[in-house]
């Protein structure tokens, strides 16, 4: 489960037994995107040169990978265009 406020959950909800880890997923290190990308294209594409925003999370960029499932190319330039900085 997901949840942008766990604070305001229902404490019978979230109770050991039913929610055993909590984990905070917080926006994409360099690290990551290099990671996610390589991962999902079965592929090793060097990212060191790019400079990433601080303000995207795995989720959206998640999403930016599955739009472009055939196609690592166009994935790569939708990245740059949209999560790099210039």
């Amino acid at each position: 489960m997901t949840s942008n406020h766990p604070e305001m959950l229902d404490s019978a909800f979230t109770r050991p037994g039913r929610v055993d880890v909590n984990l905070k997923v917080g926006c994409c290190t360099p690290n990551m995107f290099e990671d996610m990308f390589n991962f999902f294209y079965k592929v090793e594409r060097d990212f060191s040169k790019l400079n990433f925003r601080d303000d995207v999370t795995p989720a959206v960029f998640s999403q930016l990978l599955q739009n472009n499932f055939n196609n690592p190319t166009l994935a790569y330039e939708q990245m740059c265009n949209k999560y790099c900085l210039t």
